[in-house]
This record gives structure tokens, sequence and C-alpha cells, in this order.
């Protein structure tokens, strides 16, 4: 028999409901044998009690007078009686009288004979030993009768119950099995029906199997929901991937677009820088011979100036546009060498010493101790860099200082910290990422005329190719700090010199 045969519910039933007869069984055979045994126990306590009033006096009478064969016939008359094994008259002067054995399984009792007379002295006594033997055989009968009877009875009921459930519970179970195995996308629809008599009541099996076929009908629904769905998906992704294939397209056309505009971008600016450079420089050419042949007013020499300061400023307009152009078309290469740290740092605050000088501002040095006395780095990149960050500093301060600081950088992997402090009005808060982007500018109007608005994105971007960011720390008001951080090889070992402001 299979594991699945032995979980059936009829079997199982069938087994429940016999060991439950047979328990009720023996409880009520048990209770049946006690009640059996406790009346025949009373009943040889009667028989003794009829052996005691009816026997007594005569068995007394033939002991006192020693009538011996009366003595025998009585004794032989009660060994006859039912269940009595052994009878025994004994006197007081050593007279015995006994019929049948005595054995341990026995029930005994002893009565007084007494003599005939007014005084009725105790003469002898009178041994009566009842045998159990047979109680035990016949309450055994009766228990086998009743244990037989009751099992007879119990698995008749278990098999009419077990009848009932499986004609009423278990086939009926059976089918809604069946139909829930047999359940599929191509058959939800098909409904359960069981083998019933028309005009019954419903009950729980019929409750079971209405819900089971309202399963089915919402299971088709929802299949058939999500089958419209699918196809709409699948429909939207052969779509999507068509899209997906034409936007590609695009978009490669458009980069490649993108990269011809720049490229063209890119030659067009360097085509006018060179075109705006030639007659540029021929202007500020003649103006310098004009200024150097002399004999000119003083208005004449005056607007000679203005045509030298103007070229100037256009003409760092022009280098300032095709720098940015360069790094942005990505043809800005560095080009490092070893050059001596302090006195560069040193020639670049010169260049912008005199502007502070006019400005009488403090322009300070610093160089950390134990920085090396030569490095190697890109010295044009980062001269720029510094003097638009120096440039910058002393344009946005009326008074007090400017600083520029070499340090040990503090990020791992890097060599130089550069800082340039100053204490002007500060950028706002909001101001801080713009003033990176190009054309951009702060602080009042005659402060912007000064400039282009491209000094701080070419920076950031020639920092960025050095492997570093150019990082800001201002206040409106308080004062602004940039700095950054270069990965630049070490060539000699530390200057001795100490660090002194200049």
């Amino acid at each position: 028999m299979t594991r699945r045969a032995e979980r059936r519910l009829g079997p199982r039933l069938l087994a429940a409901i016999v060991l439950a007869s047979s328990g009720l069984a023996l409880l009520a055979t048990a209770i049946q044998l006690a009640l059996d045994y406790r009346r025949d126990i009373e009943e040889i306590d009667a028989r003794f009690v009829l052996i005691d009033h009816t026997l007594a006096d005569t068995l007394g009478r033939s002991l006192w007078s020693m009538d011996k064969a009366q003595i025998e016939l009585q004794l032989d008359s009660l060994h006859r009686l039912h269940d009595v094994e052994f009878v025994r008259v004994q006197g007081q002067l050593g007279e015995q009288f006994a019929v049948g054995q005595e054995s341990g399984d026995m029930k005994r009792r002893d009565v007084q004979l007494r003599a005939p007379g007014g005084e009725r002295e105790v003469i002898g006594t009178l041994t009566v030993g009842v045998g159990l033997s047979g109680v035990y055989h016949r309450l055994f009968d009766r228990a086998l009768v009743i244990f037989v009877t009751q099992a007879a009875k119990a698995a008749l009921i278990a098999l009419f119950i077990l009848f009932i459930v499986r004609r009423w519970v278990t086939r009926h179970l059976e089918r809604l099995a069946a139909h829930a195995r047999g359940l599929s996308a191509d058959n939800m629809t098909h409904p359960l029906a069981l083998a019933r008599h028309s005009g019954r009541a419903a009950d729980e099996i019929d409750d079971v199997a209405q819900a089971l076929n309202d399963l089915s009908r919402r299971l088709a629904a929802e299949l058939d929901r999500r089958g419209v769905t699918e196809a709409e998906l699948r429909q939207h992704r052969d779509h999507l991937e068509d899209l997906v294939v034409h936007r590609t397209a695009e978009l490669q056309q458009a980069v490649k677009r993108a990269e011809a505009a720049n490229a063209a971008k890119s030659e067009f600016l360097s085509r006018m820088s060179h075109e705006l450079r030639t007659p540029l420089n021929a202007v500020l050419g003649y103006a310098q011979l004009l200024r150097m042949s002399g004999g000119l007013s003083d208005k004449q020499a005056s607007g000679l100036d203005i045509i030298h300061a103007s070229g100037e400023h256009l003409l760092g307009l022009i280098v300032d546009i095709l720098d940015l152009a360069r790094i942005e078309a990505g043809r800005a290469e560095m080009n490092p060498g070893e050059i001596d740290l302090r006195a560069f740092v040193r020639s670049v605050a010169d260049i912008v010493r005199i502007k502070a000088e006019e400005k009488q501002l403090a322009l300070l040095i610093e160089i950390d101790e134990g920085l090396p006395g030569r490095v190697w780095v890109d010295e044009q990149r980062l001269r720029q860099v510094l003097l638009n960050l120096l440039s910058n500093a002393v344009k946005f301060t009326d008074r007090g200082e400017v600083r520029l600081r070499v340090a040990a950088a503090a990020t791992p992997g890097l060599a130089l910290r550069f800082e340039v402090r100053d204490t002007g009005i500060g950028i706002a808060e909001a101001d801080r990422e713009r003033m990176f982007e190009p054309f951009e500018q702060g602080g009042e109007l005659h402060r912007r005329s000064a400039g282009t608005g491209l000094g701080l994105a070419i920076s950031r971007q020639l920092v960025r190719q050095m492997g570093s960011e150019i990082r800001l720390e201002a206040h409106t008001g308080g004062g602004s700090l940039f700095w950054f951080e270069a990965a630049e090889p070490l060539v000699s070992p530390p200057s001795a010199s100490p660090r002194a402001p200049h």
C-alpha cells in the first residue's frame, strides 16, 4: 500500500472509530466484570450466612453427641453445594472431620458450633471454603461475550459510518481533487458538477464546489487579462526596440553633427583668432612706434595710450577664447618640464606685484619647508592658472593682502598644494559654482568690465587635466580662498632654507 493510500480519509476514519469503540468496549467490559465480581462475592457471603443459620445448630448437636455418620453426611451435603470445595469440622477435644481439599485460591469462613442447651458453649468450629476459580471462569466467559459483542457492534457502526462518509463526503472530495488537478489554462471555464440527487438542499461540499468554480472563473478572467497585457507588452517591446534603434541612429547622427560643429567651431576660432591677431599686432606695433617717435601732444599721447590699452585688452580676450576652445576640443596638451619651484613662484608673483602695489595691497608668498627644490611640471599651464587666481584676487581686493602659499598636499597620491587667499569682497554662496562658468563674473559692474570672465573657467579645465580640482572657500565680505592640489613628481631633495614670507 502506497503512502498516499495510507493517508486516505476513509481508512483513517475507520481506524479511529474502531479504536475509539474498542476502547469504550474495554472500559464497559471492565466495569461490567467489576460489578459481576462484586455480585458473586456477595452471593458467597450470603451463602456463608445461610450455612450459619441453617446447619450450625445441626452440626453442633451431631458433634455434641459424637454422631460421626451424621457429621459426615452433613459435611458431604455441604460439599455438594455450588463452588464449595472444602468443608471441615474440628472439635474442642481434637475431633476433626473434613471433606474436600483446601487450597489457597478460595474464600474461607469459620462458623462456631455450640452445644445444645441453655448455656450453648462453643464445642467446635465449622470451616467452609468456597473456590474462586469458578467465579473467574464465569467472569472470563462474560468478558469474552461482552468484548466480542461490543467489537462486533463497533465494527458494524464503523462500517456504517464509513459508508455514510464515503457516500456523502469522501467521494465528492475525490471528485473535487480530481477536478482541481485537471485544471489548466485551457479548461478553466469548465464547471465542476457533483453527483447529487436533484432537489436536495446544498451542504458544505456544494459550497466548496461552488467556491472552486468561482475561483476557476476568476482565474480564467485573470489569465485572459494577463494574456492581453502580455500581448500589449510584446507589441510595445517590439515597437520600443524599433524606437531605440531609430533614436540610436538619430543620436549617432547628432553626435556626428556635434563633433563636426565642435571641430568647425574650433577651426573657426583658430582661424579667427589668427586673422584677428595679425592686424591687432600691427595696430599695437604702430602704436608703440608712434609712442617711441615722440613729438606728440598730450591729447595725441592720451589717445595713443587708449588705443594701446584697448588693443592689449582685445589681444588678451582673443588668447583666452582660443585657450578655452582648445581645452574644450581636447587639443590642450600638457608639456611638463623641470623647473625651480621657488624661482617659478616668485616670478609669478612679480607679474601681479605691480597691480597689487598700485592698489596698496600686500602680496605675500609662503613656501613650506620640506618641499623639493625642483619639480617636473607644465610651467606654462601652471603659471596661467596661478596668474588667473592672483589677478582675480588683486582685482576684487581693495585693502589688506593677497597671499600665495605652496605646501605639501594632504591628499594621498598628490604632492603639492597651491593656495591663493585674499581679504577682498568675497563671493556669495549662490554665485560660487557660477563663477567657474565661461563669461561669468561677480562683483560690481566696474570690476566686471576689467575682465573677460574666462579666467576661472580656463583654470578649472587646466587643473582637471592635472588630475585635481579647484576648490573655493569664501563668504560675502570675508575674503576668498582658492586652492588645488597637483601630483607633481619630485626632482630634487627638499631645500633646507627656512620658510619666510616675501
